[in-house]
């Protein structure tokens, strides 16, 4: 019984997660209130408030599953068993990560809301405790081929995922001749220089 108890109460959570998620995503932080949340999920607002301690701690944790599907997105698409190079390889998950951030609930609640919600601080702090250790691991193995001087990890790593994130946002306020291929081909010739002509 305490299993299904501990299964329903998850259950539960992840479904308040998800109709805040779209509420959020919809409407904005401020615009949304919790009393509209809890009835998207079909709870009352006292059972909510049982599962997280505010509308803001729900925020909180909507953006930390969204950065964490981001993650997860990016290191699925940067296996080195797909048979690219460590480049290539590196690449395809900062491809992956700029393609989930143009999803509609990422965008708004990850570029534009977040920052405004959580403040900078607190955006910066989550974000790289959930994206840091990936962005490391593609550093090294980087660095293990010699496209990157070998150097103490931490610094390079958080260059490389403050340029991510800064074309994530570049993305989200649609700047003039700025997409994708542009942004990962500009890391590109960062990390390797000009690409060599085969004669």
């Amino acid at each position: 019984m305490a299993k299904r108890n501990a299964q329903d109460a998850a259950q539960t959570r992840a479904l308040i997660l998800a109709k805040a998620q779209e509420l959020f995503a919809r409407q904005g932080y401020a615009a949304t209130s919790a009393r509209e949340i809890s009835a998207a999920a079909g709870v009352t607002v006292g059972a909510m408030f049982h599962h997280f301690q505010s509308k803001l701690d729900l925020f909180e944790k909507v953006f930390e599953a969204l950065e964490l599907q981001l993650d997860a997105q990016a290191k699925a698409a940067s296996r080195p068993e797909f048979g690219l190079g460590t480049l290539e390889t590196f690449l395809a998950g900062v491809r992956s990560s700029l393609d989930f951030a143009e999803q509609r609930d990422f965008h708004r609640i990850v570029f534009v809301e977040a920052p405004v919600v959580l403040g900078e601080d607190k955006w910066r702090e989550v974000d790289s405790r959930l994206g840091l250790k990936t962005v490391m691991a593609g550093t090294r193995a980087l660095m293990a081929e010699g496209l990157i001087a070998d150097q103490p990890v931490k610094p390079v790593a958080i260059l490389l995922l403050g340029a991510m994130n800064a074309a994530g946002f570049a993305i989200a306020r649609g700047e003039e001749g700025i997409d994708k291929d542009a942004l990962v081909e500009a890391l590109r010739l960062l990390i390797n220089g000009p690409k060599r002509r085969l004669s």
